[in-house]
């Protein structure tokens, strides 16, 4: 494929964005609407000799550019014309499937309730707040669900936050402090001797 687009000019790249900012927690390929766009995507590919390629690009929440949010290329050796049309059948998909691309989330409470009434539990469960996942580009260091847990009569609880201040301190034996991160809140949800 590298190849073919290199060497032969006749290759065409069409590009369509979309107005939609999708969260990290709706762009999952296991559910709609990417699991319907990919397929969809996937049918044109095999249909279609002319197209070498679709890349369905879900976007990133998280930038601050407008060029971010869900879009969808073609590389095609046919009439762009054609390309356009099908990219913009798949832009369709995403907007009638629109409300499964923003899932509403459990509250705390109710997964609490949920672990609650678990029989049989033989290692740890883990509560993990998607949208502040280190490895899709946020600091790792939002502190709302611990500050949650932490009004709870639950015992030993781990949070792992990116926050290399309070390792720092906790390394020095000194007093550890934990703030709360949102937004551009911040208020104090912890305070500890570190040893």
């Amino acid at each position: 494929l590298l190849n073919k687009l290199i060497h032969n000019n006749q290759v065409t790249q069409i590009y369509l964005s979309s107005k939609y900012i999708l969260p990290p927690t709706g762009v999952g390929t296991a559910n709609d609407p990417m699991k319907s766009i990919l397929k969809r995507a996937k049918e044109i590919e095999e249909k279609e000799t002319d197209i070498l390629c679709i890349n369905v690009m879900a976007g990133y929440s998280y930038a601050d550019i407008p060029d971010c949010g869900f879009s969808l290329n073609c590389t095609t050796r046919g009439d762009p014309n054609i390309s356009l049309q099908y990219l913009k059948e798949l832009l369709r998909i995403l907007e009638d499937k629109i409300n499964f691309a923003y899932p509403i989330e459990k509250k705390l409470n109710e997964a609490l309730l949920d672990i609650e009434n678990l029989e049989n539990i033989s290692g740890p469960i883990l509560l993990i707040e998607p949208s502040d996942n280190i490895g899709g580009g946020t600091p790792g260091d939002g502190t709302d669900l611990l500050e949650e847990l932490l009004k709870t009569d639950k015992k030993n609880i781990l949070a792992i936050l990116n926050d290399s201040l309070s390792s720092e301190r906790c390394h020095q034996k000194k007093k550890l402090e934990i703030w709360l991160n949102y937004l551009l809140v911040q208020k104090k949800i912890l305070f500890m001797d570190s040893q």
